[in-house]
């Protein structure tokens, strides 16, 4: 808690899952926080989201609402024995009799398992639990004027408009291409049942294979099954095993979404005068690991609890704390951009291990295992 009697004036770029967490942080410790968001409306793109047991623990210390609209939104494997498994990893191709490679479990002592959001509902219930009138749309920043010395930094927007706070925590930047590309489908979960069986369809499963890998699993509390035009998907995936094919067979349009992916690992720090950049602005990464939101998470906790609990708010108050969150978060959340692009080449067999299975899975049980 501060214990000056000025409260600190935030301004947030960003109005995702990160922005929002933090502002509720921030909110929490009674600073002034406006968030800034480029679109015209609320929107948020992207199915569920897999939440590990870090991200949870994290998004529960930030506010223990957030935990209990996790508790009414979640939607976790459907069976008794996958309760603390995370993924059922097979392989994907066509020449094997048993396609079953391993199961990864999650080692929390709650045996949290699988635990999945969907990403646009979640984000909508996050934002109720913030003040009415902080949040504003259609505002693209164009230019930040943070001088190292001054005693506020000033934001140019794109429609001309100009606004003056003392901190800018930053949810934008520019990624780098990450060599791949990734399609996302929904399916009634009926179909899946039927093709598939209940095992397959209830539970979330990974096929890996040559050049790619498959994701499926349950969303909407197990009302469809999510897996990642038409046409192309179909193409791409015509030579896997009847699995995967029969998955590819029952997607039909306008139910995929397809986008390249891109990651952030080349930023030499994660500060500069009155900007500090926090989840994917700093750090976005590829989702083979499924570890983004984690991450994410974690910035938010740190930055709201720093920023939170300065006794003072001046401004070398302010730029130590945001030294100390670029030296707590920068070396973890970089490791977990590299790691997860490590993952995708493991899973499409182009890692050192190749397509040896037995390597795989010694790699899977330890490289995703679950804390």
């Amino acid at each position: 808690m501060q214990t000056s009697e000025k409260k600190l004036d935030i301004v947030i770029v960003g109005l995702g899952v990160v922005g929002v967490c933090t502002a509720i942080g921030l909110v929490k410790h009674r600073a002034n926080v406006h968030i800034y968001e480029a679109a015209e409306e609320f929107c948020e793109i992207g199915g569920s989201v897999g939440l590990a047991p870090e991200a949870m623990a994290a998004m529960k210390l930030i506010s223990p609402e957030i935990s209990d609209i996790i508790a009414d939104s979640i939607t976790k494997n459907g069976s008794k024995d996958g309760e603390d498994t995370w993924t059922t990893a097979c392989h994907g191709g066509k020449d094997f009799t048993d396609h079953f490679i391993t199961k990864i479990k999650t080692s929390d002592v709650a045996r949290t398992g699988q635990s999945l959001v969907h990403r646009d509902g979640f984000l909508q219930e996050l934002v109720n639990l913030l003040p009415a009138g902080i949040t504003h749309f259609g505002k693209k920043l164009v230019a930040v004027d943070a001088g190292v010395n001054a005693g506020q930094a000033t934001m140019v927007f794109e429609d001309g408009e100009r606004d003056v706070m003392e901190l800018i925590p930053s949810a934008m930047y520019g990624p780098a291409y990450a060599n791949g590309y990734v399609y996302r489908g929904i399916l009634p979960m009926e179909i899946v049942k039927k093709d598939l069986g209940e095992e397959c369809a209830v539970n979330c499963h990974l096929y890996i294979n040559k050049g790619g890998y498959v994701v499926t699993y349950p969303t909407d509390q197990g009302k469809f099954l999510n897996h990642n035009q038409v046409d192309a998907l179909k193409e791409d995936f015509k030579e896997w095993g009847p699995v995967v094919g029969k998955i590819m067979m029952n997607t039909e349009a306008p139910s995929v979404d397809m986008w390249a992916l891109y990651n952030i690992n080349t930023i030499g720090k994660y500060k500069k005068g009155r900007i500090v950049l926090l989840g994917d602005a700093a750090h976005f990464a590829t989702p083979h690991q499924a570890g983004g939101i984690g991450q994410c998470t974690e910035d938010t906790l740190a930055m709201s609890e720093l920023l939170g609990n300065l006794e003072h708010t001046s401004y070398w108050s302010i730029t130590d704390a945001f030294k100390a969150y670029n030296i707590i978060r920068r070396p973890r959340s970089r490791k977990l951009v590299a790691t997860s692009y490590e993952t995708g080449l493991l899973y499409s067999f182009n890692g050192p291990e190749g397509d040896d299975i037995e390597a795989i899975k010694k790699n899977l049980e330890t490289r995703t295992k679950r804390t």
